[in-house]
C-alpha cells in the first residue's frame, strides 16, 4: 500500500490511493464524496510520487488506453486536491493551490492524439 493512503479535500470529499498490480504496478487514485462510499472519479494517479527523488519527474504526457484519459503531469510536486473544471477535466493542485496535472477523461473523443506539437518551448541542458 502507498502511505497516507487517505486525505481529505477541502470540500470533504476523500481520496484514497493504492499500488494496483493488474495496472503495472500504477496507483490508483479514487475520490469519494463526504460519506467515504459514493465514488465521484477513479483513475491512475500519474502524479502520485512513487520514484525514490521525486526531482527526477519531468513533465510528461501519459495516455492511459483502458481508461481512456490523457494526464499530463506538469512537475514533480504532489498534488493534494483535485477540482473537477469542467466535465471529464480534473487538475490537479498543490499544497500552495498550483496546478500540478491535468486529467482529461475520454481523451479520444475530444483530442486528436495522432500528434503532438510543441512550439517555442525552450531547451534545457543537464546539469552534471
Amino acid at each position: 500500500m502507498v502511505d497516507d493512503t487517505r486525505s481529505t479535500q477541502p470540500d470533504g470529499r476523500i481520496r484514497f490511493w493504492g499500488i494496483i498490480e493488474a495496472f503495472d504496478g500504477r496507483v490508483l487514485r479514487v475520490v469519494t464524496l463526504a460519506d467515504g462510499e459514493t465514488v465521484h472519479n477513479a483513475f491512475p494517479d500519474r502524479n502520485f510520487p512513487l520514484a525514490s527523488d521525486p526531482s527526477e519527474i519531468a513533465m510528461k504526457l501519459n495516455y492511459a488506453r483502458e481508461t481512456d484519459s490523457l494526464y499530463i503531469d506538469l512537475n514533480a510536486r504532489p498534488g493534494v486536491d483535485s477540482r473537477e473544471i469542467q466535465d471529464g477535466v480534473v487538475i490537479d493542485l498543490d499544497a500552495d493551490g498550483r496546478i500540478v496535472g491535468i486529467d482529461i477523461q475520454h481523451a479520444s473523443e475530444v483530442l486528436d492524439l495522432a500528434t503532438v506539437e510543441t512550439n517555442s518551448l525552450p531547451i534545457a541542458t543537464k546539469r552534471n
